[in-house]
């Protein structure tokens, strides 16, 4: 196990920094009446769901080949589970975005990435 990997039930085994971006935009549909009042309710049974932005800094060559394998895997159609955090849930997620991957220097990567939680 590298340094970046940890032992979870999660499909996606890599730890990334230590900053990760939770993005939550409630589904709601709204009614405007004619007198100035709105009623609003939410779409759908799962109207949550969350978007977490990921950055894995700093990463050796071997390890990010990895990431991008288990990217290029699931074609950002494939769910997979992950746990972002230690003592998070674990949750369905997929890459229906971009990811993406800048050579730094010499074996030095950083990849960003944005999960979608399904369910």
């Amino acid at each position: 196990m590298e340094y970046d990997e940890f032992d979870t039930p999660a499909d996606f085994k890599f730890l990334p920094d230590w900053s990760p971006e939770f993005i939550v935009s409630p589904q709601i549909t709204k009614v405007e009446f004619g007198d100035g009042f709105a009623q609003r309710t939410t779409h759908g049974l799962n109207s949550q769901l969350e978007t977490v932005r990921l950055t894995f800094s700093g990463r050796l060559d071997r390890q990010a080949k990895k990431i991008i394998a288990f990217f290029e895997k699931h074609r950002g159609v494939i769910p997979f589970t992950a746990q972002i955090g230690f003592n998070a849930p674990v949750k369905k997620y997929v890459t229906e975005g971009e990811w993406r991957h800048v050579k730094v220097w010499n074996e030095h990567n950083d990849i960003t990435v944005t999960f979608q939680e399904v369910l």
